[in-house]
């Protein structure tokens, strides 16, 4: 299953029109990020992240009755990680990278993931990474094989950042980088990229 490992949404382009062109480029899924859990999601929809400025229990305990749930995406320090680590949920982290290390010696359970721009070559490799936002990124191709090489497709997986990045970059545009940086590749090493690692992070 190919997923699409992080979007939104906006009144402009509603979380509909992303579904066909997930369909026509054979994703099967994605996860959606945004500050709150949509009344109806679209089947493609496997799993949500709630942006949120601070964890606490009671938002967790809300957001948990949604079976689609995952975890919240937040900046660095931050309270409450241990709550996340017990309930099994994920830490998007949007802020505060050079908090990471820390946040892992804390709680070494949690599963963190961060965009690929957020995160120094320094960070610690059990970290997954967002590839998205490519196009701001110099010598992108370069970087991006270094992250494969040393990280492994296990933690890399593509995210869109639709609509967020338009209209310099379409959904397909995104995608067409991502593909040019990561190079020629064993279908095992794309899928993976292109979802397996996003199936598994986030429980999907």
């Amino acid at each position: 299953m190919r997923i699409d490992a992080q979007h939104s949404y906006s009144d402009r382009h509603p979380l509909d029109y992303l579904d066909s062109i997930l369909k026509r480029n054979r994703f099967e899924g994605s996860v959606l990020v945004a500050r709150e859990i949509p009344a109806e999601l679209p089947d493609y929809v496997k799993g949500v992240v709630v942006r949120v400025d601070e964890i606490d229990r009671r938002g967790l305990d809300e957001y948990q009755r949604h079976p689609r749930f995952r975890g919240v995406a937040c900046g660095l320090p931050a309270s409450d990680l241990e709550e996340l680590e017990a309930r099994g949920l994920t830490l998007d982290v949007t802020a505060g990278a050079e908090h990471i290390a820390e946040a892992i010696a804390r709680c070494p359970e949690l599963k963190i993931c961060a965009a690929f721009p957020l995160v120094a070559a320094s960070a610690p490799d059990q970290v997954y990474v967002k590839l998205l936002g490519l196009q701001r990124i110099a010598h992108a191709p370069v970087q991006v094989r270094e992250a494969l090489a040393r990280r492994g497709a296990a933690r890399l997986m593509f995210g869109s950042n639709w609509p967020d990045e338009l209209p310099e970059i379409t959904w397909k545009a995104a995608l067409a980088i991502f593909t040019q940086c990561i190079g020629a590749q064993p279908i095992e090493v794309r899928e993976q990229l292109l979802g397996g690692t996003a199936r598994e992070f986030y429980g999907i």
